[in-house]
């Protein structure tokens, strides 16, 4: 099933996501403009212990982003963020 973020909807990060963007240069809009509105979604690879996460990915510019979502959590989570191919 595939999940989308409301417009307006709230939206936790992780620490390490709001690391990993100010290190990535990917912005806030960049993330909430790809969980609106992904070109693609995919389950992540499982990495016990941690909870399963859902891949959002979304072409911006010449890039495509990569958001990592927390599979069960409410407001959505973000774990991790990255620039595909990095």
């Amino acid at each position: 099933m595939r999940r989308v973020l409301r417009p307006g909807a709230a939206l936790r990060y992780e620490p390490h996501a709001l690391d990993r963007m100010a290190r990535r240069g990917i912005t806030k809009a960049g993330v909430r403009a790809t969980l609106e509105a992904p070109d693609d979604t995919r389950p992540a690879a499982d990495r016990p212990p941690t909870e399963r996460c859902i891949v959002y990915l979304r072409r911006i510019g010449s890039r495509t982003c990569k958001v990592y979502v927390r599979e069960s959590s409410v407001p959505m989570l973000v774990a991790t963020v990255a620039w595909h191919g990095e």
